[in-house]
């Protein structure tokens, strides 16, 4: 049975602030490609769901790259994936 997708106001702002990156410093075609990409994963998460690597200290909590520059952070809970952060690797943390 397929999981079902949940996205954090988090995950959706990250996405959002990626995008409108992506469209600023490239073009409406990265910016699709990247959507893409996160399609195609969230897809194989809805059948797959511990595809991602658990985290050493909080083994509930798994990340997932979407190449070449993101992770997706997400959860699973009952059916249900959770995401819970995307972050582009080469952006500083604040």
């Amino acid at each position: 049975m397929a999981y079902e997708i949940i996205w954090s106001r988090e995950s959706r702002e990250n996405y959002k602030d990626i995008i409108d990156s992506l469209l600023k410093k490239w073009s409406f075609e990265v910016a699709e490609e990247f959507t893409n990409k996160i399609i195609e994963r969230l897809t194989l998460l809805e059948m797959n769901p511990y595809l991602g690597t658990s985290h050493p200290e909080i083994t509930s909590l798994r990340k997932l790259l979407i190449p070449p520059y993101n992770y997706l952070y997400y959860t699973t809970v009952n059916q249900q994936v959770i995401l819970l952060n995307i972050v582009d690797s080469r952006r500083k943390i604040s």
